[in-house]
């Protein structure tokens, strides 16, 4: 039907009808995971919004723009058009097919932020999605901002703060109407389960939605669902059950171009080789893509957190030097957050690997060999 509608706005040149259609194209296919999709549907938005000269409209754009980019996976590119487009917006009302396109954005800008690896700004952006959504009095908008905030905060591994946000959204007067959602909220979840270490309980969860997310149109969820889910399987010790996840999320993302989460993919499928095989070979490639993969698409959280990964595998190796000159410099480009999770682990490496470097010089002073262990 919005296809159809598409095609009779084009050829009555109803730019108005048009915007709305491709506004409501934009959310359906991100709640389909075809981000590639996303993209065409705001390039025609831009293309229509041009002709129609309206500042909202045209800052709606670059907002459109900026969500398809970001969960392409290109967050170079995502971020100075978030900025584009609320800097254009100002004030303006954004208010279209029943979603407040600020608060949406709002919530794809935090993910972004932190991805590039501004953890304190994400929980900030995070917050004023809320607060936006409050703001506007529609409680659509507000349990929107409360529910899909909540899966930076699951990246972050802030456990807490993703329970206090569900509680708060069961608490909400208008979630009970809102059924189609509620799968969703019940993913996350079960991800705040197997992060508080009640492991086999948010398996359970996991496993029992997959088919209900699909049914409800909520696929943008899987990948964020697979990530979890293998986490869990891996400490059970169900390595190859957590493989299997893994690989087949990887398929699904190359149909719909879910490229964001990538990183964290093949971070996971190399935990979950490290815990199946001795060697670390194929745990090492996998890494490896792993870093140049967040490297190409800005994503320094993910960077700083395959890299760590990578570096505890050399340093098991004993190639110190190596696991320091992994981490070292992307632990140094970040200028916030260092309370949380990621960082906070990237700096006990760090004083892990200078305590086994003074103990490597002190044992080579006293038998008299090589000053650097291999």
């Amino acid at each position: 039907p919005t296809a159809r509608g598409l095609d009779l706005a084009l050829a009555l040149d109803a730019s108005a009808h048009r915007l709305r259609l491709q506004a409501l194209r934009h959310m359906v296919m991100t709640r389909a995971a075809n981000f590639r999709g996303t993209l065409e549907s705001a390039a025609d938005w831009d293309v229509c919004a041009k002709k129609v000269g309206d500042e909202g409209c045209l800052s709606i754009s670059d907002l459109l723009v900026a969500q398809s980019r970001h969960y392409l996976g290109d967050q170079a590119s995502a971020c100075p058009h978030f900025e584009s487009g609320f800097a254009r917006a100002g004030e303006r009302s954004l208010q279209m097919c029943g979603m407040d396109q600020r608060v949406r954005a709002l919530v794809a800008w935090s993910r972004a932020i932190w991805l590039s690896g501004f953890p304190e700004r994400a929980v900030n952006v995070a917050r004023e999605s809320v607060a936006s959504a409050e703001r506007s009095g529609k409680p659509l908008n507000t349990c929107f901002a409360l529910l899909f905030t909540i899966p930076m905060h699951l990246w972050r591994r802030d456990w807490s703060c993703a329970q206090a946000l569900l509680d708060q959204l069961a608490e909400h007067t208008h979630w009970r109407a809102l059924e189609p959602f509620h799968a969703t909220a019940d993913a996350m979840q079960g991800a705040v389960n197997i992060g508080r270490g009640e492991i086999q309980a948010g398996i359970d969860v996991l496993l029992g939605l997959r088919g209900r997310m699909g049914d409800e149109c909520l696929n943008f969820m899987g990948t964020s669902i697979a990530c979890f889910l293998a986490e869990g399987l891996i400490a059970m010790g169900r390595t190859a059950e957590a493989a299997g996840t893994l690989r087949s999320a990887r398929q699904a993302n190359l149909r719909g171009g879910d490229a964001a989460q990538l990183p964290e993919l093949l971070r996971l499928e190399a935990l979950a080789q490290v815990e199946e095989s001795a060697s670390g070979g194929q745990a090492i490639r996998l890494l490896r893509r792993s870093c140049d993969l967040a490297r190409q698409q800005g994503a320094m959280s993910w960077l700083l957190r395959s890299a760590t990964a990578l570096a505890r595998v050399h340093m098991l190796q004993g190639d110190l030097a190596l696991a320091q000159g992994l981490v070292e410099p992307i632990y140094g480009r970040f200028t916030e957050g260092f309370e949380s999770h990621d960082l906070e682990a990237a700096r006990q490496l760090l004083r892990e690997l200078d305590l086994e470097h003074r103990a490597t010089r002190r044992s080579a002073r006293d038998t008299g060999g090589p000053s650097q262990r291999r």
